[in-house]
């Protein structure tokens, strides 16, 4: 192996290093190396450059996310300068329906409230008008919108105000999620107003092209398993959301247009391959990540955001989808 392709192992392997360790998930430069050996020898250092630079950006670790949480306990823009007596009337929403990162990091929210104000999470009040939702991400937004569904209809106030916490909202969802939750909260005759709060923002409209942070082909290739894909998911032969040929990459993920390009290409074929091959993916698994089935996005999500948890599935495929492809993060089922 020569030296700048074990240089840059070796850095992937530090940075995502305690990625599931809290479960004896053990990532080492080898699991690195047997990775990127499924892709093309030619664009194997490309592909190791590339995400060595977005992850570097996107990993939260866990000290990072400690420190993200620490930041919350102590704002004094959340709690307008008065942190006892916020969080003495805030009460805090445990209403995820689906996964676990709202369970797990509550435990971490609480110890930084201790110290920050003497007390933890169990002595805020059950009953209150200013809550608190603590997630990890929203991708879609339709995570955090099924979450609420029940609380808005059922048990919440008829006035209220909810402080929305996440590591990192990718723009999309949060317009979906605002919209959604203020529709919700009108039907049922509820006076609720929503308040967005993150460490990340990560632009992903329709119509963000070169500022987008996901990947986004600007073309896809002409091989056979693209025209397949195309011909089971397109319309009029054509797939949606691309981006514009005539925007260059401004992201701030993405080191250069060449790059972002050669990324998106390798993980689109890769992820036509990895459909075919892995037996307990879903119609809803595109080659860049899940998408719902209603979306207008055929080709996946294309999210680079990831914890020490778990990748989570809007990332393309080829990062995590398990036997017997090989995961770079290799991801657990919710």
């Amino acid at each position: 192996m020569n030296a700048k392709l074990r240089t840059l192992i070796e850095s992937i392997q530090s940075t995502v290093a305690d990625y599931r360790a809290d479960e004896g998930f053990s990532l080492d430069a080898d699991h690195v190396e047997l990775w990127v050996k499924q892709f093309d020898s030619g664009i194997r250092v490309d592909i190791l450059q590339e995400m060595d630079h977005i992850l570097k950006k996107t990993y939260f670790s866990k000290r990072r996310v400690a420190r993200f949480l620490r930041s919350v306990a102590r704002s004094k823009d959340l709690s307008k300068g008065d942190l006892p007596t916020f969080w003495k009337k805030t009460g805090i929403l445990k209403n995820q329906n689906r996964g676990n990162s709202q369970r797990e990091m509550l435990p971490i929210l609480s110890e930084e409230l201790s110290k920050a104000v003497g007390f933890g999470i169990d002595d805020c009040p059950s009953e209150a008008s200013n809550f608190i939702y603590l997630d990890d991400a929203i991708f879609s937004g339709q995570h955090v919108v099924n979450d609420f569904r029940p609380w808005i209809a059922k048990d919440a106030p008829k006035k209220a105000n909810v402080n929305i916490i996440v590591i990192a909202y990718h723009t999309g969802g949060k317009y979906y999620s605002k919209k959604a939750l203020e529709e919700m909260a009108t039907e049922a005759g509820k006076k609720i107003d929503f308040t967005f709060w993150c460490s990340a923002v990560y632009e992903n409209r329709s119509n963000a092209n070169g500022d987008v942070d996901v990947l986004r082909p600007r073309v896809l290739p002409e091989d056979d398993n693209t025209k397949k894909f195309i011909e089971e998911f397109g319309q009029n032969g054509k797939l949606g959301l691309l981006r514009s040929a005539k925007d260059p990459n401004s992201s701030k993920i993405f080191s250069s247009e060449e790059s972002r390009n050669m990324l998106e290409q390798a993980f689109w074929l890769k992820g036509l391959e990895i459909r075919d091959m892995c037996p307990l993916l879903k119609p809803m698994h595109r080659p860049l990540g899940y998408t719902s089935t209603n979306s207008s996005n055929k080709i996946g999500f294309g999210a680079m955001f990831v914890t020490y948890r778990n990748c989570p599935n809007n990332c393309p495929l080829a990062v995590w989808a398990g036997e017997p492809w090989h995961p770079l993060l290799e991801r657990k089922p919710n």
